[in-house]
């Protein structure tokens, strides 16, 4: 497994993408096709298109943890690389957010086929759905404590 350092595309022993490049796409791709997407948006499709992955291919697309958080699970790393924008939209910032040709196509596939499904969809639903998922439900009690506890891999991958 390598880490990211600036700009650089990152190898991990999952589907071979970034949490932040998988941002970087969805991104893009709200923009290719003109809908508004936020911070709190984008980190439910982040979520979603996990575990399509992992119900479809029975491994993790992308390595980087989830935390359970007030408003659903949040990739802290994305978080923190879009927070100065509050509740505005994100927009691509190059044209090349939108290549993820090292992906298989069935895989870009599967990001694409979550994506048409609920990037249209209000976040607030978005929030409702993360929140009746067992790897959010499970750490609720600690949620509304004020933590957010890391939702392990064997949480999501138990949506298998």
């Amino acid at each position: 497994m390598s880490f990211e350092t600036e700009g650089e595309k990152v190898n991990n022993s999952s589907g071979g993408i970034s949490a932040l490049e998988l941002a970087r796409y969805v991104i893009w791709y709200a923009d290719e096709n003109h809908v508004r997407i936020t911070q709190l948006k984008l980190q439910k499709l982040l979520y979603f298109i996990q575990i399509e992955y992992i119900k479809q291919r029975g491994t993790l697309l992308f390595d980087d943890p989830f935390e359970a958080w007030t408003y659903g699970p949040v990739v802290r790393d994305v978080y923190y690389e879009y927070c100065s924008n509050g509740s505005l939209p994100l927009h691509s910032i190059s044209e090349d957010d939108g290549d993820i040709s090292y992906l298989s196509e069935e895989d870009i596939h599967l990001i694409n086929d979550v994506l048409n499904k609920k990037i249209r969809h209000v976040a607030s639903r978005l929030v409702q759905e993360s929140h009746l998922q067992q790897p959010w439900l499970k750490h609720v009690d600690e949620v509304r404590n004020g933590n957010k506890p890391v939702i392990t891999k064997q949480e999501l991958m138990s949506m298998h």
